[in-house]
């Protein structure tokens, strides 16, 4: 628990450095939806309650994947937008 409370500091002061340098509308908050899903993927592997899925994927590292995949093709797509 401790470990991932470190983890979400650490995003918090990544996000808060970067706030004034944002290049695309929701940037912060889609740069904060990668971020924490990474955070819950990686302490998602220790955890002792984990539902299995199958293929050694819990449920919520397969809500994590989801998570860090939709911010990405997002991001991606508001980018590419921004620049056209």
């Amino acid at each position: 628990m401790s470990r991932e409370l470190e983890l979400d500091l650490g995003l918090f002061g990544l996000l808060w450095a970067f706030r004034k340098r944002i290049a695309v509308d929701g940037q912060l908050f889609l740069t904060y939806a990668l971020g924490y899903g990474l955070i819950r993927l990686l302490t998602e592997t220790v955890r002792g309650d984990r539902v299995e899925l199958g293929g050694g994927l819990s449920l919520l590292q397969a809500a994590s994947l989801a998570l860090i995949l939709s911010a990405s093709v997002t991001f991606a797509w508001r980018r590419a937008a921004m620049r056209a």
